[in-house]
């Protein structure tokens, strides 16, 4: 006890500091099985951060919104206004997982919350979030119920006494090339994902 610490308090250090070591390759494990969790031992990888190609390219994805109404007129609005009720951290999370363009979206597998006993435990009590955002994200073909439902009151909260039909979210990418001192647009893509409310 010459520095003031008791043994029992080292030992208690010490085996705090190797259970982090013994369980940081789980986690790794997980991040490579699963994705990253929340929170974690380690920092995220901020893959979505971006950055220029090796050929000076960089891409930028924006959304549009376009809502229909029964009177045949139509509206533009923006994702900031869609989802001011939400933080905005997430906005491009929400639009990405629940508004995916068409061509991104496909069939579920037979084996969605697992094959195993094992795995449909973890699945089901652990990241049961995780299964739900790539089932109304990536694997249905049509808007969550839920999802058509909060949208519908939204629109008729943004435009009272009007009756919207359909929102059609269009996910536009720009890769634009910087070379020189000089920026320009090599191209644009796009692609769709519309809800129709009948």
């Amino acid at each position: 006890m010459a520095n003031g610490l008791s043994r029992s308090f080292r030992v208690k250090i010490r085996i705090l500091f190797l259970s982090i070591l013994l369980i940081f390759p789980l986690q790794l494990l997980f991040i490579y099985q699963f994705g990253e969790p929340y929170p974690a031992l380690m920092m995220p990888a901020f893959g979505g951060s971006g950055g220029a190609e090796a050929d000076g390219s960089f891409s930028a994805t924006h959304n549009t919104i376009v809502i229909h109404f029964t009177d045949g007129q139509t509206e533009q609005t923006t994702r900031r206004t869609l989802l001011e009720e939400t933080p905005g951290s997430h906005h491009a999370t929400i639009m990405r997982n629940m508004f995916r363009p068409h061509e991104e979206r496909q069939a579920p597998p037979d084996d969605l919350w697992g094959s195993s006993e094992a795995e449909q435990f973890v699945k089901t009590h652990v990241i049961p979030g995780y299964v739900l955002r790539q089932q109304r994200g990536a694997f249905e073909l049509e808007a969550h119920a839920d999802t058509k439902q909060w949208l519908y009151q939204r629109v008729r909260e943004l435009y009272p006494g009007r009756t919207p039909s359909s929102v059609e979210f269009i996910r536009h990418t720009d890769t634009l090339m910087y070379s020189r001192n000089n920026l320009r647009q090599t191209d644009q893509d796009s692609s769709s994902f519309r809800i129709e409310f009948s």
